[in-house]
């Protein structure tokens, strides 16, 4: 290892903690790599905060005004500064910040209302999201004290005295708004590029939580597969690039290359991806050996490295640099001519490749792909002399990690209450308690990223030991630590035939939706929870009795196992990545 190589692997060293610090707001709470600016749980208050009107304070740990006045207004006055070294900033400056906050309406029609304030000058001067008792959402733009509505209300459904999580992301003068983690709509805000965040209430007393204020530092997630209007630009570095039928397509060069919109390193202004996933679906349209379609990551000026497949069948790792080509690796697969398949790698401090789920390159190291010393660079697609085809391509922060449980001996998993064992290979629930609740954080599944919990499958075997309709067990769900702590999904069973779907959001648990199943009582199970995107699909024994759920505002978390009132029992625990469309959603009868 030369000295400039020293001199790299112990810069990243060194950065890549603060990296991680900025990209995580807790445990199963992950963003895609961000700073943050800001954030409070009232527990106690961390920011500082300035009431522009109304009686603001804090009481058992959540922020509200009590004044009901007609417009009540508080703002935090002081930012963390994205750039190291530099002092607190009175005001957002960022072209794209995201406001997160949790807000309890306690009012009872739809002149009260609660909600978020952002590009704040004054207050006369601002944006605002606000929900009313009735679960109407308004979005407005205030200039000169008058409010103007961006869009038609809408209504969600009722919200009175319920936890709503609100979110807005505001980017170059377009603001996108989730509600409970479901995109409603972008519209235009282009007239505050600076300004301060915070709270407000219109004739209602309200409670807010979890204020929580990000500045992106990577680019987008995102799912491309060419079927609509393309979402996703690619940059074509050299060759022939074009799309036609529902694909990207390259030309017959000698070398062409076209870059996905992300820059992967750190300490770089493109982004600072450093750990990522990204898979494509290829295929190579001749047939000689010369002919090579692939994935090209850590490209820059100097050199790329490349993961290319030739029609005979055949799998390279290549780096490329000052004009020459050395090999890396290589091996076989099933990866020939005119054949689909779909190929995936996985970047960081370890390097992985799988082609259709097979591993490939088992003996490769890191110190072999140099990924620490070429730490930086575009990510996208390659051919050589190939008319290659590429579709379903997808990038996501971080790494899924699959895990499996049979509790063949103990210890059982984290316990958060009751008492549990492991017993005959199976994990028990010995108490009967109001919840009995264990977590298996090595069971998280993705959680970094906008994408975080989703698109993943858990199956377990349950058994109920009681037969009453207060005797539940169940699975959890996105169960959050750090900044979330406590808050979770869950579906329950008792063998009344009931199942409930639940969610657990700030010490409240909310039903959801309930079915019913036949599972009598003390007999064992099989349970699939799948989650598409941000909803929820649930199957009993193979039979789907949950129609896809949205359940949108927990993000990551990890699997956990309940009981209610009961003694149960678990087994056979599984979690598995699956990108499977949803299904469209069934009307509820």
């Amino acid at each position: 290892m030369n000295i400039l190589s020293s001199v790299l692997l112990a810069l990243i060293s060194l950065l890549l903690p603060l990296a991680n610090a900025f990209a995580q707001s807790g445990a199963g709470e992950q963003q895609p790599p961000s700073i943050t600016l800001a954030q409070d749980d009232f527990s106690p208050m961390a920011e500082e905060w300035t009431p522009a009107s109304g009686r603001w304070a804090v009481a058992n740990g959540t922020y509200g005004d009590s004044f009901a006045g007609n417009n009540d207004i508080t703002t935090i006055t002081s930012y963390n500064s994205p750039f190291p070294g530099s002092g607190p900033a009175p005001k957002v400056s960022a072209e794209d910040f995201t406001l997160r906050a949790r807000v309890l309406n306690l009012g009872v029609d739809d002149t009260h209302r609660v909600g978020i304030v952002y590009g704040y000058q004054d207050s006369q001067n601002y944006y605002e999201v606000v929900v009313s008792a009735i679960g109407t959402v308004h979005v407005r733009t205030v200039t000169n004290g008058i409010g103007v509505e961006e869009r038609e209300p809408l209504l969600t459904g009722n919200t009175r005295n319920i936890w709503t999580d609100l979110e807005v992301r505001w980017k170059n003068g377009v603001t996108t708004l989730k509600v409970n983690g479901q995109s409603i709509f972008p519209y235009q805000q282009p007239e505050f590029t600076t300004g301060q965040v915070g709270l407000v209430t219109h004739s209602a007393v309200g409670r807010f939580d979890k204020v929580l204020l990000t500045e992106p530092l990577g680019g987008e997630e995102f799912f491309e597969t060419f079927d609509q209007p393309q979402s996703v630009t690619f940059t074509p570095q050299s060759g022939q690039w074009s799309v036609s039928n529902g694909a990207y397509r390259s030309g017959v060069q000698q070398t062409s290359v076209s870059l996905a919109p992300f820059h992967t390193g750190l300490n770089h202004d493109g982004g600072d991806a450093f750990d990522y996933t990204f898979s494509a679906r290829l295929f190579n349209g001749y047939t000689n050996s010369g002919n090579l379609v692939g994935i090209v990551f850590n490209y820059s000026s100097g050199g790329y490295t490349e993961l290319v497949f030739s029609a005979t069948g055949v799998a390279k790792l290549n780096r490329f640099e000052n004009g020459v080509l050395t090999n890396i690796a290589t091996t076989t697969c099933n990866c020939g001519s005119k054949v689909a398949f779909d190929v995936k790698i996985e970047n960081g401090t370890f390097f992985t490749v799988t082609v259709d789920g097979q591993r490939l390159f088992e003996s490769v190291t890191v110190g072999d792909v140099d990924p620490l010393l070429h730490p930086e660079g575009g990510v996208g697609l390659i051919t050589h002399w190939s008319p290659g085809k590429f579709d379903n391509i997808r990038f996501d922060y971080g790494f899924f990690h699959a895990c499996s449980l049979t509790f063949a001996q103990p210890p059982p998993p984290r316990i958060v209450s009751g008492t549990w064992n492991v017993d005959g290979g199976t994990l028990n629930n010995t108490s009967v308690e109001q919840s009995s609740i264990v977590v298996a954080d090595n069971c998280a599944g993705d959680t970094v990223g906008d994408n975080a919990g989703q698109d993943v499958v858990y199956r377990a075997r349950l058994r109920n030991e009681f037969g009453a309709s207060g005797n539940r067990v169940g699975l959890i769900f996105n169960y959050q630590n750090g900044f979330y702590a406590g808050d979770y999904y869950e579906i329950v069973f008792s063998t009344t035939g009931i199942a409930q779907l639940n969610k657990y959001i700030e010490g409240v648990l909310y039903p959801v939706r309930t079915r019913h199943h036949n599972v009598p009582r003390n007999t064992w199970f099989d349970l699939e929870v799948i989650r598409s995107g941000i909803f929820t699909t649930i199957k009993v024994n193979g039979t789907q009795i949950f129609n896809p759920e949205p359940q949108g505002e927990l993000r990551g978390g990890v699997l956990g196992f309940i009981s209610h009132w009961t003694k149960g029992h678990f087994d056979d625990v599984q979690l598995v990545e699956d990108h499977s469309p949803v299904p469209p959603p069934v009307p509820t009868q």
